[in-house]
């Protein structure tokens, strides 16, 4: 991993967490399914990612948002939910 990431993460991980570093060769896209779902209104899209945890096995997950302010609130709607997660947005440092 490129030592300029490996700072970046130094800085938003806890001191205390593992690092895991796996060689290219080693990486594999196995088991990765990638969704994307198109939503009318921007009402719906909560629910629609409700609805979609609700119905297949996830057990890892990144969604993406286009601003802060739009994770964050999703972040708070998850928990609210009960979700488990950890966000991150290029403001947070």
């Amino acid at each position: 991993m490129p030592p300029d990431i490996l700072k970046i993460t130094d800085n938003i991980m806890r001191k205390d967490a593992a690092r895991i570093l796996v060689k290219n060769e080693e990486l594999t896209l196995d088991g990765i399914k990638q969704y994307y779902v198109t939503i009318d209104k921007e009402d719906y899209k909560f629910d629609t990612l409700v609805e979609l945890f609700s119905n297949l096995p996830i057990n890892q997950c990144i969604i993406y948002a286009s601003q802060r302010k739009r994770v964050e609130e999703l972040a708070a709607k998850m928990k609210e939910k009960n979700f488990t997660l950890s966000y991150m947005h290029g403001e947070m440092g």
